[in-house]
């Protein structure tokens, strides 16, 4: 007879788990445990392997990926077997992956669609129920009447969150939720899962250490196929790093706003980037965090407020501002791959920065830069389509820093970087301020802050 109420060995039991695709393994006799009211952590390099883990809870695979050995149980119950797939996806098992538009009814209103998941579920949820919950994850109460596509993509996110947890599951998989969240909806997002129960268990696929360091009770750690154990995330790396003293004011701005197409695109900010330390930039998403960015290195225009380098003001334009002033203040963007020139070695993109710079692009140089970023000379003959997101990234910041610049921004560099790839990049950067360098970096990752910032400036939605 199949347990179906508290396992003793715990809620999930993974035992020597191997999955394949094309004759490679993506599990190699990987195990783990959930106990009963407990969170676990499920951390490790992008293509590890913990989707795939965490899928075969509702036992699911992909087209071409098999399970070829081990055991899986939840509440007792094998998700590989047809006969308990129904019960498990049903009253046990919520799942909400990184894509979570997937997960609701395009033609129903977010309301409705919680409503129905509780009624699927033996239970009645009132419309005051449905408030309440949208509620707690700052939605408004008129979210519950609207189409997934009248939501913004945080939104959606919060949105579908709530769709995973209406009907009280005894297992909540979550995989990179606060993913593309601002700051304030991640915070709502981790308070809901703190408060979920003592009955729900929680695997929480993350690249947050900021969110592990908050909820986790133990962190497992896949690489190589295999699961192991790596305990809490230290709460001494979140720590917030003492501050910069009184160091050298190099960029100031005071109510600096901006407009896009003749509406608001830039609240009023005051802004002070100090050398030899970091500033970070928090804030939702569609705050003008990246307008700051751009208005700062003079590619959008100010509608008002003051800038100053050095002391003396700072044109708005690009165009307007001496070649010293264009050099001083250099932006690293977001997206490395579409700012590099695919035909290019990563020689002759230094090289042409360097002579931009008013250097002269020599071999030695461009070696320099690349050891500036942690990167070795060997990649000086590879293009981009031969570099890794981290190294791409590092020879973006490296670009910049062919002009010797005063100030480097950073707008959101590590969102696409798994958490060791964007840990290297940000050492990289920090190492940059033992030469006397203000960093702005802007961020949605509180872990980032916690750890490499020394103030924080956080900018309102216009």
């Amino acid at each position: 007879m199949t347990t179906t109420g508290h396992d003793p060995a715990g809620l999930v039991t993974v035992d020597g788990l191997t999955v394949t695709a094309g004759g490679r393994r993506i599990l190699d006799g990987a195990s783990m445990r959930v106990a009963d009211g407990e969170v676990v952590g499920l951390v490790g390099a992008s293509g590890a392997g913990k989707t795939t883990l965490a899928s075969t809870l509702l036992g699911h695979l992909r087209p071409g990926v098999q399970r070829v050995a081990g055991t899986v149980r939840v509440a007792g119950r094998d998700p590989f077997d047809l006969s308990e797939q129904r019960v498990l996806r049903t009253d046990v098992v919520s799942y909400l992956g990184q894509d979570p538009s997937v997960e609701l009814d395009p033609a129903w209103r977010i309301g409705a669609q919680l409503r129905e998941r509780a009624r699927q579920r033996g239970q009645r949820l009132a419309r005051a129920d449905v408030d309440e919950l949208l509620h707690r994850l700052g939605l408004s109460a008129g979210a519950a009447r609207r189409h997934p596509h009248q939501l913004s993509g945080g939104q959606v996110r919060r949105a579908a969150f709530a769709l995973a947890v209406v009907h009280r599951p005894r297992l909540l998989v979550l995989d990179e939720p606060t993913s593309g969240l601002d700051a304030a909806s991640a915070e709502l997002l981790g308070e809901l899962v703190a408060d979920r129960g003592r009955d729900c268990s929680v695997l929480l696929i993350t690249h947050d250490h900021s969110a592990l360091a908050r909820l986790a009770d133990r962190v497992l750690h896949v690489e190589a196929g295999t699961v192991r154990e790596t305990g809490i995330v230290d709460r001494a790396r979140s720590a917030p790093r003492a501050d910069a003293g009184q160091a050298r004011d190099v960029l100031v701005a005071r109510g600096l706003t901006a407009t896009h197409r003749g509406r608001p695109a830039l609240a009023p900010v005051d802004l002070r980037l100090t050398a030899g330390a970091t500033a970070a930039v928090v804030g939702p998403s569609g705050s003008g965090k990246s307008t700051l960015a751009r208005v700062l290195v003079g590619l959008h225009p100010r509608r008002g407020g003051s800038l100053e380098l050095d002391g003396r003001p700072l044109p708005a334009a690009l165009g307007a501002r001496s070649g010293a002033q264009r050099r001083a203040v250099q932006l690293v963007p977001q997206d490395a791959t579409g700012s590099l020139n695919p035909a290019e070695t990563v020689r002759r993109t230094l090289r042409r920065a360097l002579v931009a710079g008013g250097r002269a692009g020599a071999a030695d140089e461009t070696a320099e830069l690349l050891g500036a970023v942690r990167l070795d000379p060997s990649m000086l003959p590879r293009r981009a389509a031969e570099l890794s997101g981290g190294e791409r990234q590092r020879v973006a910041v490296a670009r910049a820093l062919a002009c010797r610049p005063a100030v480097l921004i950073c707008d959101e560099i590590t969102s696409a970087l798994d958490e060791a790839t964007a840990t290297s990049v940000l050492e990289a950067v920090d190492a940059l301020r033992a030469d006397g360098t203000a960093v702005m970096v802007i961020t949605h990752d509180r872990h980032e802050v916690d750890r490499w910032a020394h103030r924080t400036t956080e900018i309102a939605e216009p």
